[in-house]
């Protein structure tokens, strides 16, 4: 009967350290999942934002959800000196970089995935559009130059 006592001494510290481990695979989930919510609810945020800004400007009458081609409507308010959009993308503050993306109608996967991108503790600024691209998943040249097109 000794030999059953001397294996259950080792499942237990192999069984521990599994536990252990998936204890910590957990926190760091939890962690990701945090971040994920504090990203969404500023997008969240955001968007209610410039939903109540277009309500404001725009008749009552007509649903939020088809106010998509309001493009000439922004054009006529007078803009600050732009920065490129390399600049903003690696130094705005994140609201102002989310409200200036969906202004120009980029894609909120493309928003979200840079916004995780510069929230990372060791963010290298993207040095290139090419940059951008490589490393912002959902983000194509295509997509990329219809951003640049409605940049200012």
């Amino acid at each position: 009967m000794a030999s059953p006592s001397k294996s259950k001494s080792r499942a237990q510290p192999t069984k521990e350290s599994a536990l252990r481990e998936h204890l910590e695979f957990l926190k760091s989930l939890r962690d990701q999942v945090n971040e994920e919510i504090k990203i969404l609810e500023s997008l969240v945020e955001a968007a209610n934002m410039t939903s109540a800004d277009e309500s404001s400007r725009k008749p009552s009458s007509k649903p939020v959800s088809k106010a998509k081609g309001s493009a000439s409507a922004k054009k006529q308010v007078p803009k600050k000196p732009s920065l490129t959009l390399l600049e903003t993308v690696n130094s705005l503050p994140i609201p102002e970089l989310i409200d200036k993306l969906k202004s120009v109608n980029a894609k909120q996967n493309v928003i979200r995935n840079i916004i995780n991108q510069r929230k990372r503790s060791k963010f290298e600024p993207f040095a290139s559009h090419d940059d951008l691209i490589k490393r912002i998943k959902g983000l194509a040249q295509s997509s990329l130059d219809n951003i640049l097109a409605e940049w200012s």
